[in-house]
């Protein structure tokens, strides 16, 4: 664009993809919620509302401990924890009965460009499958 700055081009582009991004948040079906590394609730998208009929202003800066059920909660601070020494947190899915549970990690085939099978194992990564 004529006139603009690298730098003006950068915000332009930065707002841009924020917008996308808080877009694509208000529009997901799940409940997508931040927390803060004192385990407090930081944002919460509109699914929230949808699934649960709770405002999500009187949830917001809420512990997590508050919305999340006590036998589950050690699950959630291991994964809070994980994020935060940027490990890979694990996938889980409630059950029907509510419970957290793990997703197992599974060796998916995929077919490749050259028409035949293969596995994930021999390009060294592993692949999750869900549900399980």
């Amino acid at each position: 664009m004529f006139g603009l700055s690298e730098r003006e081009l950068a915000e332009m582009s930065r707002r841009e993809t924020e917008q996308r991004y808080h877009a694509l948040i208000d529009a997901a079906a799940d409940v997508i919620l931040t927390i803060s590394p004192q385990a407090r609730l930081t944002s919460l998208n509109p699914a929230f509302e949808r699934m649960t009929g709770w405002s999500r202003k009187k949830w917001l800066h809420k512990p997590l401990h508050k919305l999340v059920h006590p036998e589950d909660l050690s699950i959630a601070l291991d994964m809070l924890g994980r994020a935060l020494r940027a490990e890979l947190p694990p996938h889980i899915r409630a059950a029907p009965t509510g419970e957290l549970r793990p997703i197992p990690e599974r060796r998916v085939h995929h077919d490749r460009s050259d028409g035949r099978r293969g596995s994930d194992k021999r390009r060294g990564h592993r692949a999750r499958r869900y549900p399980p």
